[in-house]
């Protein structure tokens, strides 16, 4: 059986619309805005805190009369043992320029596990911090960590 349905004569055209209510909203449309809001920046501290929390430093440590001692680990995503070592130097270098003496690193070596797919990831330095004038400032020598292994086997 067929319905039939009473058609009413066309209503009247629109009124034209303004620029200001070209878009409908929601009456709670601005409390979630402001909600998508906190959240994206609650995202984006956490994003940025799990970052600083992929490195560690031991700060200057004293190890001596005018010597000190620095080691700075990244994990490879901060960019691991090239970053700690730049960071390292550059802290080194900043505390003795603080103290108006000059930097002279005596042991520079990489840290963490050297075999690890991503290298090493930390870099530790030990320096001393002299004044401008003294004689051991011209004549440093920097050693070099031992990175071999030498085994002796007497039979």
């Amino acid at each position: 059986m067929a319905r039939l349905c009473h058609l009413s004569p066309p209503a009247a055209p629109p009124a034209p619309l303004s620029l200001a209510r070209t878009r409908i909203l929601p009456d709670n449309y601005l409390g979630r805005l402001g909600a998508f809001m906190h959240l994206r920046t609650f995202m984006g501290a956490l994003g940025a805190g799990f970052l600083v929390g992929c490195a560690s430093s031991t700060g200057i440590l004293p190890a001596g009369p005018d010597t000190y001692t620095i080691s700075e680990k990244y994990a490879p995503i901060r960019g691991g043992g090239d970053a700690a070592e730049r960071e390292a130097l550059t802290k080194a270098n900043e505390f003795c320029t603080q103290q108006g003496r000059v930097f002279v690193p005596s042991n520079m070596a990489q840290a963490g596990a050297v075999l690890s797919p991503y290298g090493p990831t930390g870099y530790t330095v030990t320096f001393r911090c002299l004044l401008p004038n003294d004689p051991a400032v011209a004549t440093y020598r920097l050693q070099q960590a031992p990175n071999v292994i030498i085994e002796q086997r007497n039979r």
